[in-house]
Parts: C-alpha cells; sequence; structure tokens
C-alpha cells in the first residue's frame, strides 16, 4: 500500500508545482539552491526536449500506452512478496508518468519548470519537471536492478 502513496504524492506533487508555475509570467526565471536550479516556465509539446512536436497525439498515444503497460506490470507485482526495490521504482515511474500523461491530456503539453545551471550551455537548456525526475530515477533504479540481478 506504500507504494500506492509514493505513486500518488509524486503525482499530487508534480501537479501543484505545474499548477505553480503555470500562474507565473513566461518569461520568469528565478534561481534557487545558490544558483544551482533555474525555476523557470517550459511547455513541451512533444516527447523530451519536444521531439516529435508536431505529431502530439501520436506522442500522447504512446505515453498513454506505455504507461498503462506499467501500471498492469505495477498491479501483478503488488500481489507478490518482496521485490521493495522494483515496487518503489515503478511507484517512481508511475507518479511521474502518470502526472506528464495528465498534461498532454489536460493541456496538449507537459509543463516543465526546472533546469540546472550547468558550465555547459546544452545541459542549461534542457527543462525539466519532478515526473521527469522520478521517471528516470524508477527507470534507474531498474536497470540497476537487472543488471545486479544477473551479476
Amino acid at each position: 500500500m506504500i507504494y500506492l502513496f509514493i505513486m500518488g504524492g509524486i503525482f499530487a506533487a508534480d501537479c501543484f508545482l505545474k499548477w505553480w508555475i503555470e500562474k507565473k509570467p513566461d518569461d520568469y526565471g528565478q534561481e534557487i539552491w545558490g544558483g544551482r536550479i533555474l525555476l523557470q516556465k517550459s511547455h513541451n509539446r512533444g516527447a523530451m526536449l519536444n521531439f516529435m512536436e508536431g505529431k502530439r497525439q501520436f506522442v500522447a498515444g504512446i505515453s498513454v500506452g506505455i504507461t498503462i503497460g506499467t501500471a498492469v506490470v505495477f498491479a501483478a507485482l503488488l500481489r507478490r512478496k518482496g521485490e521493495y526495490v522494483y515496487k518503489a521504482a515503478l511507484a517512481f515511474v508511475l507518479g511521474g508518468a502518470l502526472s506528464n500523461v495528465f498534461d498532454r491530456i489536460k493541456r496538449h503539453y507537459v509543463v516543465d519548470y526546472f533546469s540546472f545551471c550547468a558550465k555547459y550551455e546544452r545541459l542549461r537548456r534542457i527543462v525539466f519537471n519532478l515526473g521527469d525526475i522520478f521517471i528516470f530515477l524508477g527507470a534507474f533504479l531498474v536497470f540497476s536492478r537487472r543488471i545486479l540481478k544477473n551479476l
């Protein structure tokens, strides 16, 4: 049951932050954490880095399909004992994915709101949201679990 709360918490936190940033002007920008992170408003109309932005319905369909598939695996996994890291990883992925899918369906774009103030310009231009971070973290945990299990 804790994994459903984790998933719901990620979804709720990301939705709140998206709501908050959407109230800001389009040119909003504020550095936080000693200039390490830049808060800003960005609308992603495609997949990651606006890839396929001209095919929003296709991207939304793929996103929904992958999210449903992950949810089915997660639901089956919740019935099994153990597998705590795998369950947490999928809760992370689903919390972030559901928030982004919700955006794609409701707004027709995903709201991103922070970037890292990195040394390299290419890295500074990538704008994330909390859901993205948890999708990456969850995917990393799944990948790490697979690698460690096969050693």
